[in-house]
């Protein structure tokens, strides 16, 4: 089997400051996956929930108890993703760096 590149998520622990915005405390430590995707051809594997799965045991294995996180307005399916993994919806930003563009925050409490 080809190695492949299939999916990818920065797990850190930076929070943009519009995350005030969300009603978060953004000196809070919490670890925040940024910039999750997928490969078209390879959507509806499982390959998002994974890369989520994996902020969590991150979180765990740092002593992190709180996880973020945010997407496009418009993506109804990482939306839906979050809350079927237990995210609560917490706000909409916008983001200084993202101009015209609208974003939901979710948060799990571990």
């Amino acid at each position: 089997m080809e190695d492949k590149l299939v999916g990818v998520s920065a797990i850190t622990t930076d929070q943009d400051p519009e995350y005030a915005d969300a009603g978060w405390d953004i000196t809070e430590k919490a670890i925040v996956t940024h910039r999750l995707a997928v490969d078209p051809n390879c959507q509806g594997r499982g390959i998002a929930k994974a890369l989520v799965n994996q902020a969590e045991r991150v979180a765990k294995a740092s002593g992190v108890s709180i996880l973020r996180v945010d997407t496009n307005s418009k993506n109804m399916t990482t939306q839906a993703l979050f809350l079927k993994l237990g995210y609560q919806f917490s706000g909409e930003i916008s983001l200084a760096k993202r101009p015209g563009l609208h974003f939901f925050c979710y948060q799990k409490l571990l």
